[in-house]
């Protein structure tokens, strides 16, 4: 509202006006710029200053009807937008343009429109209405069927390109027969033109970052091919072959006609030291022994190892009266030993012969049936013409005593454990060995058979945390989460749980690893026992606690055996047993363990070879079981030493 002074009427006559205002009629009827004049006796309607028609009024007897629609303004105003009102409002009543903007809707459809509604012009006949109604396919349907190319072809032309691939083309017709049995030919432009563009590998020579010099990566070859691409692996080809010929381990000779020759090969083995730096690239010529026959080209194969006790009395005595413990390990220890059978051999890959010559073997070599055994035989003869004895309680271990020293010697192919209370002996020996065969000395015992050995003071320590880490690498276990226990609590094996593993072969070398562990690792006996009774069928189950297991060695690798430095050497032994543990066979299980002192050196856990009916029977023959070992080694402490020995039974 605001004031204003007078206003002049159309009289002639000037009225006073208090206010101006707005005034709301309806809801659709605004008054803008409304006068309020005190003087007037009655309302006047009048285009205030515009001069422009604000609404129409139809006279009806003495009154004038306003029509609402036909207040009507050219803009529409608000405190924001100023908007014209021409685009809201129909500016043409043509019938048939408002046919083609609907779709070309119906007659019925446009009536429905407030605008059209009163418009008595007719509807014109519209020409596209028929052709987009047509209600049957332009084509005949028919069931022929092409017996012949192009006898029914269907076409399809596409284009045109945005940009030419081939010179003057950019439509393509694309043809297909309606023939499936006939295969068209396919048409190639006269051009060949490749689709993508040409890469250009740039000829500058790229060298590596200076600090990528610090770094290499070993591998084993798998071939002659590979292993001739290396400098090192070709040295170690050449040591092989020089050794032989040293050994004079063949001669060349034409293959006799009622003579075959087996094949050979080469292996390659890196030799590693116990931090896991590389120690010796070993080329190893190999025979390929699968194809000899029994009784033929060999008659006896078998040959006796160290066993796992016997290596940890020795080192449990060594530790208790301070021996000297030696590590010497015998260069090609296979090629030492003679033939008795004549056999012919492939000449190996890199040996140059003559056409038709081929190898005939007169030194045993790796690979062959009887090596091993050829090679025990002529080590046991040549070290008791020393002045050593064979113990008939481990055929592998040897000893030497006098009145001032006294020497043993531990046996494992090639491995040789020396161990004895005098410096001057221990050399003796070892010369010895190296007149007869060549041999490397390791000096004092630290990595044996993957055994790690820590010596001190105190005593000495056992470990294989080198092999744990290994198999937690070759595994996929290195960053797993480790485990508190060896198996899950409250588990139960049995041979038909859960789904068969779809490659059990990964399961059988895994638990075959986990055994070899057992060697200095007493508290996994039991795991190692239940998950090995199902090599056969393993489950899925069986596969998880093996994992649960690496998981337990992952937070253990450290974890070994400790033999203290003058300890008494009293035996004392435990034994338990699990009446009817196995689920399936119900079948006792056996355990039990012997100490040397505070030191352990034997433990088992073995499922018993019968149904026991009772505990009691069950506790009888884990006893059995254990004096057995007991004896065993009290004959192997006997050897050791002249001291008699104390035995303590727990019941």
């Amino acid at each position: 509202m605001q004031r204003c002074n007078f206003e002049d009427f159309s009289d002639g006559s000037k009225q006073h006006v208090d206010t101006v205002g707005n005034v709301q009629l309806s809801n659709t009827i605004l008054l803008t710029s409304v006068l309020h004049v005190p003087s007037l006796k009655f309302n006047l309607l009048s285009d205030h200053r515009t001069s422009q028609t604000v609404g129409i009024g139809r006279l009806l007897g003495k009154l004038y009807i306003l029509d609402e629609s036909s207040f009507k303004t050219d803009t529409i105003n608000d405190s924001l937008h100023t908007l014209q009102e021409q685009s809201l409002t129909v500016d043409t009543l043509d019938v048939n343009l408002w046919h083609k903007r609907l779709g070309h809707t119906s007659t019925i459809v446009l009536n429905h429109l407030k605008f059209l509604n009163k418009m008595k012009t007719p509807l014109d006949l519209c020409e596209i209405c028929p052709l987009a109604k047509q209600p049957r396919m332009p084509f005949t349907l028919h069931n022929k069927q092409a017996t012949e190319a192009f006898d029914l072809v269907h076409m399809d032309i596409w284009g045109p390109y945005n940009r030419s691939e081939l010179p003057r083309t950019q439509e393509i017709a694309e043809g297909s027969s309606d023939n499936n049995s006939v295969k068209l030919p396919a048409i190639q432009p006269e051009i060949e033109l490749n689709s993508e563009p040409v890469l250009r590998r740039s000829s500058r020579a790229i060298s590596k970052p200076a600090w990528m010099q610090d770094f290499y990566c070993t591998y084993e070859p798998r071939s002659y091919k590979q292993a001739c691409q290396s400098q090192e692996w070709t040295q170690a080809m050449k040591a092989e072959l020089d050794a032989l010929h040293k050994n004079n381990t063949w001669d060349i000779t034409p293959l006799p006609k009622d003579k075959r020759a087996i094949g050979c090969r080469w292996i390659y083995k890196l030799k590693l030291k116990a931090d896991g730096s590389v120690d010796k690239y070993k080329a190893r010529l190999v025979a390929k022994g699968y194809n000899q026959i029994e009784g033929i080209d060999y008659v006896d194969s078998f040959s006796p190892v160290a066993k796992a006790v016997t290596v940890r009395v020795l080192l449990a005595v060594a530790a208790s009266k301070n021996w000297l413990l030696h590590h010497v390990d015998v260069n090609n220890a296979f090629l030492h030993d003679f033939l008795e059978e004549d056999i012919y051999m492939e000449p190996p890959e890199g040996y140059q012969v003559i056409e038709g010559n081929v190898c005939k073997l007169k030194r045993s070599l790796y690979g062959l049936k009887q090596a091993s055994r050829q090679w025990n035989v002529e080590f046991t003869s040549k070290v008791e013409a020393f002045g050593f004895v064979q113990s008939k309680h481990d055929h592998c271990l040897f000893t030497k005593s006098s009145a001032t020293e006294f020497v043993l010697l531990l046996v494992y192919v090639d491995d040789i454990l020396i161990a004895g209370d005098s410096a001057t002996a221990i050399h003796d020996v070892k010369t010895y060995l190296n007149n007869l065969f060549t041999i490397k000395d390791l000096g004092v015992a630290k990595y044996y058979l993957g055994l790690e050995i820590a010596r001190s003071n105190e005593g000495v320590t056992v470990t294989q945390a080198k092999y744990i880490r290994d198999l937690l690498l070759d595994t996929g276990m290195a960053q797993a989460k480790a485990a508190s226990t060896p198996l899950p609590t409250g588990i139960k094996f049995s041979a038909d749980t859960g789904d068969l593993l779809s490659n059990p072969e990964a399961y059988r070398r895994l638990i075959g690893r986990i055994l070899y562990l057992g060697f200095t690792r007493p508290d996994i006996s039991h795991a190692a026992q239940q998950l090995s009774q199902f090599l056969q069928h393993p489950c899925r189950q069986h596969w998880d606690a093996a994992h649960h297991l690496l998981r337990y060695l992952k937070g253990t690798p450290n974890t070994g055996l400790f033999f203290p430095a003058g300890a008494v050497a009293e035996l004392v032994a435990y034994s338990d047993a699990d009446w009817a543990s196995c689920l399936d066979t119900r079948r006792s299980l056996t355990g039990f363990c012997i100490f040397l002192g505070s030191a352990i050196i034997s433990w088992k856990t073995k499922k018993q070879n019968a149904v026991s009916r009772s505990t009691a029977k069950a506790e009888y023959r884990s006893m059995a079981s254990t004096t057995c070992e007991l004896i065993w080694i009290y004959n192997l402490l006997v050897i050791y030493t002249s001291c008699q020995h104390s035995y303590t039974f727990p019941m």
